[in-house]
């Protein structure tokens, strides 16, 4: 007589069945096997991306140049997010020098760091290194993942830390030790200091435990809510920061989200269209395909851990997806959401018994096409053999010009040493510090169209002196900042052209502005 089989195993899809338990020695020589895979995987990962940062064409981005800018002033909290990539800017560049190197390098770490805690969650989720192993590949390869793992914006350690706040809620779950929850609340604690989708996090946390037969008893002990309270106690520091600074911080992100009346633009193109380019195709059409497997495998099915994929990616997806019918977005918004996500895509095509051929053919040219993208973005020379692509429509476009911009300032500057610098655009002033010989201070002028860090510098203590004021474009220079200045002489002019052709990437005008008068207006109320 055959031994009946458990229900969560008879009771499945033809389209989703998943392998029966495994012998716990056959999982240990696996988890050896795949684990030293992923060691090699991961060690020429970072081998390449250090070789890139050292060797490679692209100079900081204009968002990489304006947080190292706060490093200089390193505070609890920042007009447009937390502190926490100052501080890991701080500490990197204090160690490894003030270099696109130590700039960048936590992000090729906490990326590092991340892939490794993605393995142990995805593994011990399903029992199988091979899921963990296909998740971290995942994430590693696509555009969004490659270059997160080289450009340092906030969103490296947002990642990292949404990673480890995964991996810690399974642990104490699964192990029902209350030390995971308190390691937990610190973990969402630096990861409120790092960028405020944190708060849905903790949302889709609560939502995994209220759903899940396994975690729901945990909402009748007081360690969840002690995590709650850890998590809030490591983000006050920033919260007392805001109301001494007039919550610039929470007024700035709904603020970034702007108005358009353009579903097409902001749906089609932005949203749906940012994340076909930042994860490629066929690999979001997967991640839909796994989520909508987790949903019902996770709520109709109550199998745990798909819940936990489901809860702990569709929300924010969906979240980003919903503001994009009547506000701006960026490509890179709902990034963490694509943690879960890409755990499920391993787990939807690892975990089947039988594999039909065009699995494995939609999986190959899933990789090769994430592959081809990503090899783009950073040889953007690739693309040219076959398309000419115009540098507007160039991705990379942003992380070019600067080092040249920079040589003709520093020249400038000799004659005028004294000086200081500025712009309009909080970017370009951070590129102008960065890249200037000596790293001089910059100012984001008061009378530029919105808000930003430099708004709280105080630029009245340069009445008086000279400065080099630099804009994009061969327009005039701009009333409001002509008021600012006793003088302004005519404009030196640095074009920076794509390569050896005639297409120009970027006009740089650059300013001798004598006598700086001082700013006594309204900052602009646009956040």
């Amino acid at each position: 007589m055959t031994r009946p089989q458990p229900d969560d195993v008879i009771e499945k899809p033809p389209f989703f069945p998943d392998s029966p338990p495994k012998d716990p020695r056959t999982l240990i020589q696996e988890k050896l096997l795949w684990g030293r895979r992923l060691i090699l995987f991961l060690a020429a990962c970072m081998s390449l991306r250090l070789l890139f940062i050292a060797k490679g064409p692209f100079a900081l981005s204009p968002d990489e140049a304006y947080f190292w800018g706060w490093t200089r002033h390193l505070d609890w909290c920042y007009y447009d997010m937390g502190p926490m990539v100052a501080w890991f800017m701080a500490i990197s560049t204090k160690m490894f020098g003030i270099s696109e190197l130590g700039v960048r390098l936590p992000a090729v770490l906490l990326s590092l760091s991340g892939s490794l805690f993605l393995f142990r969650l995805a593994t011990d989720l399903f029992e199988s290194p091979r899921v963990g192993f296909g998740a971290v590949v995942l994430m590693n390869l696509v555009p969004l993942g490659a270059a997160g793992s080289v450009i340092h914006v906030y969103y490296s350690e947002q990642l990292f830390f949404w990673i480890l706040s995964l991996f810690l809620i399974r642990k104490a779950v699964d192990t029902g030790q209350r030390r995971w929850w308190y390691a937990l609340g610190t973990s969402l604690g630096c990861g409120l200091l790092s960028h405020h989708t944190f708060f849905i996090l903790t949302f889709q946390l609560f939502l995994y435990l209220l759903l899940s037969d396994k975690g729901r008893p945990w909402l009748r002990r007081k360690e969840p809510y002690l995590a709650g309270f850890m998590a809030l106690a490591i983000f006050s520091p920033a919260f007392v920061w805001n109301l001494h600074h007039n919550m610039v911080t929470f007024r700035h992100a709904p603020g970034q989200l702007g108005r358009d009346h353009s579903v097409v633009r902001t749906f089609l193109v932005q949203f749906l269209g940012g994340q076909l380019g930042v994860i490629t195709p066929l690999i979001f059409l997967a991640v839909l395909a796994a989520l909508a497997a987790a949903a019902y495998r996770g709520l109709k099915k109550k199998n745990d851990a798909w819940l936990f994929l489901f809860a702990t990616s569709a929300p924010l997806l969906l979240y980003v997806s919903c503001i994009s019918f009547g506000g701006r977005v960026e490509a890179n918004w709902p990034a963490s959401a694509y943690v879960s996500g890409f755990i499920a895509v391993s787990a939807l095509f690892y975990l089947r018994r039988t594999r039909k051929i065009w699995h494995t053919v939609y999986a190959t040219a899933a990789l090769s096409l994430a592959l081809l993208a990503t090899l783009a973005a950073h040889f953007p020379r690739l693309v040219d053999i076959v398309y000419d692509l115009p540098p507007a429509k160039d991705p990379t476009n942003r992380l070019q010009g600067w080092r040249e911009l920079g040589q003709d300032v520093s020249a400038l500057r000799t004659g005028m040493p004294d000086s200081f610098l500025c712009a309009l655009d909080y970017g370009l002033a951070g590129e102008l510090g960065f890249y200037t010989q000596g790293q001089p201070h910059a100012y984001c002028l008061p009378v530029s169209y919105r808000q930003s860090q430099y708004s709280f510098s105080n630029i009245n203590r340069e009445i008086g002196r000279d400065a080099i004021y630099v804009k994009i474009g061969r327009d005039p220079v701009e009333a409001r900042v002509r008021d600012l200045f006793e003088s302004v002489g005519p404009p030196s002019e640095r074009v920076i052209l794509k390569g050896d052709g005639p297409q120009v990437r970027w006009v740089f005008s650059i300013y001798r502005c004598k006598g700086f008068k001082g700013f006594f207006g309204k900052l602009p109320d646009k956040y």
